[in-house]
């Protein structure tokens, strides 16, 4: 016999969503808490509940901390499913504006939200988004820099939204990619190995002389 007591388990016993998406319009917190916890334990057996969407999101302006969460990781499974492109100026904007924000934590926030910004493919906006980066490579905070030199890496090395500057250099990767194939694969992965090793001492370098010099100077040349 299997003991359940104190468990999550009875949240995957009912395998149908009907019998939900009354409980997300309750006047309790409690009562919407579990009807979420029910649709995400759905989502973990794979099925697809986003019919609910609208009904869940409006319950993010609740006072319940645990609703929140609850919603937050509903929304963050099928936020890329949903993508609005429309509204990504406007995100844009945010973030541009938390990157001048006074308090370190929201600056730290704007750079990591840098990443996700250009998965929006925002082609008209490269400029914007190359001022950015600037502005939080050339920040006082540590922890600001860092979570740049992040999204520097992760976002511009890959895609080369900085022409003609220091992450020119960085696209030796993807290039190496191009050479022609060589028969003996050992030698091959090897060669692939040191390369990408040197080109990771590479960018390090090219970001603490960034940081140190400051953006500015360090880009102009």
């Amino acid at each position: 016999m299997v003991f359940r007591f104190g468990t999550d388990a009875h949240l995957y016993d009912d395998p149908d969503d009907v019998s939900i998406a009354p409980i997300l319009d309750s006047k309790y917190d409690s009562e919407k808490c579990e009807a979420l916890k029910r649709l995400l334990a759905l989502v973990a057996q794979g099925l697809d509940v986003s019919n609910l969407f609208p009904q869940v999101v409006k319950n993010v302006a609740s006072q319940s901390l645990e609703l929140k969460k609850l919603v937050y990781l509903y929304v963050l499974h099928y936020a890329e499913k949903n993508c609005l492109h429309v509204i990504a100026p406007l995100v844009l904007v945010a973030v541009n504006r938390c990157a001048r924000d006074p308090t370190v934590y929201v600056r730290k926030c704007a750079a990591n939200a840098l990443p996700k910004l250009h998965d929006l493919r925002l082609e008209e906006q490269k400029s914007s988004i190359e001022e950015i980066v600037r502005i939080l490579l050339n920040d006082h905070s540590p922890a600001v820099v860092g979570a740049a030199a992040a999204a520097f890496a992760s976002v511009i090395a890959r895609h080369g939204l900085v022409k003609e500057s220091i992450m020119s250099s960085l696209q030796c990767t993807d290039n190496f990619h191009s050479e022609k194939d060589v028969s003996d694969d050992d030698f091959r992965l090897a060669k692939e190995s040191n390369h990408s090793g040197a080109c990771d001492s590479e960018f390090i370098n090219m970001v603490s002389r960034c940081y140190i010099e400051g953006p500015d100077e360090y880009f102009s040349r």
